[in-house]
Order: C-alpha cells, then structure tokens, then sequence
C-alpha cells in the first residue's frame, strides 16, 4: 500500500470521530461464559452455584465484580446487522479495499485500580468510548513499513482503543460523553490486521482437504516447565457459542467452506478474544484471590483451528522487573497448539488488590499500602486492610 493510503484511511476513521457504545451489566453473560469454558476446564459444578448465590439477593449482586476478562461479552456491535461487512465484520474498523479480510492480531488490556468496585454486576449502565488510535501498514516495503503497490503479502494494522466505565442513561449523557472526559475502569486496545483478498490455488486446496493431525505428539515449548498449565479442546461448538455470545457473526469463525475457500485455512479459526479469554482464566488459577490482572499485552502469532487440543501455561517471572511498581509481579502466559509450537504469547502485570476506597487511611496510595505491608504494619491497619499479612 501507498502511504497516501494510510493517510486516507487515518483521515476517515479521525472523521468519524469517537463512538459510544452503551450496555447493562447483567450477571447473565458473564455467567453464560463460566457455563462455556469452566466445565471444559475443569470445573463443571462451579459456575452454576455461584451464578445461583449471585441473583439470590440485589446485595449479593453489590458485592460480586465483572470477571476480569468477561467485558469481551458485553458492548458489542450495535447497529442493525444489515451494515455488518460481507464477512460479517464490523466495517467501521476496515481501513477500505483492498485490504477487506480482517484477524484479530492482539493487543493490551489494563485495569485501574478500583475497578472492581466500578465494574459490579448489579445491573448498572456502563459505557465504553471506541477510537481508532492508528493505521500502520507493514508487507514486503521500504524500512517506513510501506508496502510496494503490487505485493500480495502486505498488511495493514488497526489499532482500535476501548475504555469501559460507569455511565448514566439518556441522549444528553450520550452526547456528554463523546465531548468529555470519563474515568475508565478498564482501558484495552485491540491490533486488527486486514489483508488483501486471496482465492487458493488448486496446490492450496489439495493441501487443505488433508484432515488435521489433532493426536499428535507434543513438541515441548523450548525448555521451560510452566508453573500452571490446563488442556482444552476448541471444538465447532465452543466456537459457535462463542460467537453467539459476543454477538460475533464473522464467518471465518462459524463457515468452514469460508475459511478454507475464501481464507485458505483448513479450517474454521479460533477467535482472538476467546485466546485472551483463556489467557486471563489461566492467570486467574494461578494468582491469589488478594492479587489481580493489572495488565497484559499479548500476541496471536499462529491459527488455532477448530479440533485442536490447546494447552494455556503460565510461569511466574522471577524477580519482578527493576521499573515495575511496588508488589506488582510479573507472569508469563501462553497457549501451544497441538504440535507443541506457541500460537499466543502474553506477559501479565499482578498487583495486590487495594482496600475498599471507603476504608482506605488518608494519604493512602499503592506504594504506601505495599510498603506498609513489607515493613510490618499489619496490625495498625488491620482494621482498614484485612488483606494484609497475607503471603502475597
């Protein structure tokens, strides 16, 4: 691609401007998610009697956050499916022709330190501001990462940002937000790649009828042993719940004659947020109930196929990094296809989870409550901090 079509691409997304997307949080997706993966996982009985203990009473629904990962099902496309791309993407993220077959190539997630006091599923209105932040090509080009005109392997990124936070109802709230400023609760930013359009060759047609290895031996992912790790198989209807429950019709994930015909997979693809869905289950095995997922970035380097039997690994990096807060740890996550190479990595930043704001000491802030606990202070803020001391 020219770099005047970067620019051109960049002048409409600035045009349209930011986009207010509004929804409830209701305990029933994020319920429908346990439901999905928890008894693939391991944990068949878990989410049923949690779910039934969370709507028992209103007070019970105060006093349960949305799980860390679960906002993937909430705020999804909006408009009337009519306007969804051929493929049943959402077109206001394509950058234009010929760049019209869309993979979700990673991206980053980061918490603010309340939010889990923000983010409760009680049913309250949240918001979330989507902006198209960059649009950067990269393909056989020059060292500025512009593509010649004529090269088939050329791509174009779309970074787009997402910040979720309480919101009030109404048109004027609505306009209000796209004028002003909010505090965000959970901030994420996602890498959509979009490549031009490609019709398999015969060779490529021969190759993709050959049914996929799925009992192979594993291959062990260099020489390190994770400190956690879990198997799951990616079967047609996981996927197709998924889907379902992120409102989620692109065809590369539900039409195997698509993504064989007009992709050129052999199969139907696993979905990007579903690997970050993954990624955030595993770490969440892993760490402590004191401690949460400040951040993670994380990368789709190969494609999961529907039939794969995956792995998710986590290791703890150890010693935390020099510029890293206080207290924050630092983890390693990332999932193997079933050849044993790895087809998503991350790297997670762990906190310790703060007081209540309420209950919070004056002056207090992440570094002093860390300090406060290193030095052992347990017992003069025992009252405000009943998390201290732990091992963490």
């Amino acid at each position: 691609m020219s770099a005047g079509y970067l620019a051109r691409a960049s002048e409409r997304f600035a045009e349209r401007g930011p986009k207010a997307i509004f929804d409830i949080l209701s305990p029933v997706p994020s319920h429908l998610v346990n439901m999905l993966l928890d008894a693939r996982l391991g944990n068949p009985r878990k989410s049923r009697g949690l779910y039934h203990r969370l709507i028992r009473t209103r007070e019970n629904l105060a006093r349960f956050p949305l799980t860390q990962g679960h906002h993937l099902v909430y705020f999804p496309f909006q408009d009337p499916t009519i306007y969804l791309g051929p493929d049943g993407t959402d077109p206001t993220h394509a950058p234009g022709p010929p760049y019209v077959r869309r993979m979700w190539a990673g991206g980053s997630l980061s918490f603010d330190d309340d939010w889990a006091e923000d983010m409760l599923l009680d049913n309250r209105a949240v918001r979330c501001i989507e902006t198209v932040d960059s649009v950067r090509g990269s393909g056989n080009g020059n060292s500025n990462g512009v593509a010649d005109e004529d090269s088939a392997s050329d791509k174009v990124y779309v970074d787009v940002r997402r910040r979720y936070g309480v919101a009030p109802w109404g048109d004027k709230a609505a306009a209000a937000t796209l004028k002003s400023s909010f505090r965000s609760s959970i901030t994420e930013v996602r890498s959509l790649v979009f490549l031009k359009k490609r019709v398999p060759s015969s060779e490529d047609l021969a190759l993709l009828s050959q049914p996929p290895k799925l009992n192979s031996p594993r291959k062990p992912q260099s020489d390190k042993k994770p400190d956690f790790e879990m198997e799951l198989t990616v079967d047609a209807q996981l996927l197709f719940h998924f889907s379902a429950l992120t409102y989620n019709a692109h065809a590369i994930h539900l039409d195997p004659e698509y993504a064989r015909n007009v992709e050129g997979y052999r199969e139907r693809l696993v979905h990007g947020p579903l690997t970050l869905m993954l990624l955030m289950a595993a770490l969440r095995r892993v760490i402590p109930w004191s401690r949460f997922v400040k951040s993670i970035k994380y990368r789709n380097i190969r494609p999961l196929y529907a039939g794969d039997c995956i792995r998710i690994c986590v290791n703890e990096k150890l010693p935390p990094p020099l510029n890293s807060p206080i207290g924050d740890r630092t983890f390693t996550a990332w999932i193997e296809g079933p050849d044993g190479q790895t087809a998503v990595t991350g790297r997670a930043r762990v906190r310790r989870t703060p007081p209540p704001r309420a209950e919070r000491p004056p002056g207090w802030s992440v570094q002093w409550d860390t300090v406060a606990m290193n030095k052992g202070y347990e017992a003069a803020v025992a009252n405000t901090q009943p998390h201290i001391g732990s091992k963490w």
